[in-house]
């Protein structure tokens, strides 16, 4: 704990970035924050090998993912407004939602511009990141999709682990169990 507080002396994080493949040849973007990697390498191989994946190496699978600013904000298109603000300050994409939502997205140097000025036209955002998203994902049968969510589950599940990404396209009948 006093670790990641950055309660002792002489401790250097630095972020990592590590990548690998998951069952049914799903791509693995893992972002972590560590002060050991041989620590943290080893675990996460470790991961990889219970779960019939396989680390990479650098390169391997971070060509396949790009960066995008993500804005949720509780506001609907029929609010011209919001798509002004939008379309003025670097939003690259809207998408309405259900519930009377929708979600801009934008470079990632942009999100924090186009955040404050949605903030200081009245709109509410909910939330807003910065994530590794694909442009084609890999469809997957039940099976391949309990063993990438394992694997998944594993990795999140270590301390040094900060953001897992995939491009695992799930079977909906993994959600329903």
């Amino acid at each position: 704990i006093q670790r990641g507080a950055g309660g002792q002396e002489g401790q250097n994080l630095e972020e990592v970035i590590y990548e690998g493949y998951a069952p049914g040849g799903v791509a693995v973007f893992i972002k972590t924050l560590t002060d050991n990697k041989n620590r943290t390498v080893s675990e996460i191989r470790h991961a990889f090998t219970k779960y019939g994946g396989n680390l990479g190496t650098s390169g391997s699978v971070a060509y396949l993912f790009e960066a995008k600013g993500k804005i949720l904000v509780d506001a609907d298109l029929t609010d011209e407004s919001l798509y002004d603000i939008a379309a003025e300050n670097g939003a690259d994409d809207i998408n309405e939602l259900e519930g009377n939502k929708t979600e801009l997205v934008c470079d990632p140097k942009d999100l924090s511009s186009l955040k404050e000025k949605l903030e200081l036209g009245n709109f509410k955002v909910e939330a807003s990141e910065v994530v590794m998203e694909t442009e084609t994902n890999i469809s997957l049968d039940a099976e391949q999709s309990e063993k990438n969510i394992k694997l998944t589950d594993a990795i999140e599940d270590l301390d040094d682990v900060q953001e897992v990404f995939t491009n695992a396209d799930l079977d909906e009948s993994v959600f329903s169990s």
